[in-house]
């Protein structure tokens, strides 16, 4: 048998050692659903972060790819573009054939275009108007009205330009039909205007 005192050291230390167990094993539990709590909040981040840069990833990747697209699309452009700019040729040097037409190269030389210039500017200055076009008169129609067509003849009987008579094209053409016509019916001469026109004399 120990002594009393002996039992009461041992029953004292054992009731020590029994409280600090025992606030040991409370400490631990109280840490371990506190750790586990951290670690959910730290997987939850984590999660949320990996969504988030998810989609700032996604935006990015859009951006970058636009701005890549952007700048390949700019490099195709500079390699396409000419190294010399487009010559431009004026409205002058260029001639318009519609359908029905003829036309001979001569139509595409320089002196052609010189000949047309000089009528062009003949016939701003002059401002001669058609009298066929504003009387709506054929001029194939004249073709028996001698003093008419004499209006339009020389002296030695050929006929007047066009800077001086102001007809168009067209017109011009029925006029020369007009008088091969009276001349080839014997009423008009070849070689002088019809008879009220020539110069008389006083004897």
């Amino acid at each position: 048998m120990l002594p009393s005192k002996i039992r009461l050291i041992n029953r004292s230390s054992l009731r020590s050692f029994g409280t600090k167990s025992y606030i040991k094993q409370q400490s631990q539990e109280s840490q371990q659903p506190i750790d586990l709590k951290i670690e959910e909040e730290s997987s939850t981040n984590k999660f949320k972060s990996k969504t988030s840069w998810q989609e700032t990833f996604a935006s990015e990747t859009l951006e970058t790819t636009e701005d890549d697209l952007n700048d390949s699309f700019s490099k195709i452009t500079e390699e396409l573009k000419p190294e010399n700019p487009p010559v431009h040729i004026s409205s002058q040097f260029t001639k318009r054939f519609y359908m029905g037409n003829t036309y001979n190269p001569f139509d595409f030389s320089l002196t052609k275009i010189k000949m047309d210039k000089m009528l062009y500017q003949k016939d701003v200055v002059n401002k001669k108007v058609d009298i066929f076009e504003e009387t709506g008169i054929n001029p194939k129609d004249l073709y028996f009205m001698p003093e008419i067509l004499s209006k339009f003849l020389t002296s030695t009987g050929q006929i007047l330009p066009r800077e001086e008579t102001g007809l168009n094209e067209k017109n011009h053409r029925l006029l020369g039909t007009a008088i091969q016509s009276a001349r080839s019916l014997g009423i008009l001469s070849t070689v002088h205007r019809y008879s009220t026109h020539l110069p008389t004399r006083n004897i």
